[in-house]
């Protein structure tokens, strides 16, 4: 059984999937890395909201191509 802060730790960092992801998609990491901090908050959010492979590959896709409009 895990306590509250091991919860917590492991949602502080980059889901894996969304970390593989970006090192994946030509110039992900670099696009990531550019963002402002509340902009990196709501993409990791929604990429640990993500629901399958696709609509991970989705957010790195926008997020690649420019479209920093977090939803």
């Amino acid at each position: 059984m895990t306590n509250n802060n091991e919860s917590n730790k492991q949602n502080e960092g980059v889901p894996l999937g969304f970390g593989m992801a970006l090192a994946m998609q030509p110039g992900g990491m670099e696009a990531f890395a550019a963002l402002t901090e509340p902009q990196k908050q709501a993409y990791l959010e929604r990429a640990r909201n993500a629901k399958s492979k696709r609509e991970m590959g989705s957010i790195v896709q926008e997020l690649t191509a420019g479209n920093n409009v977090v939803m």
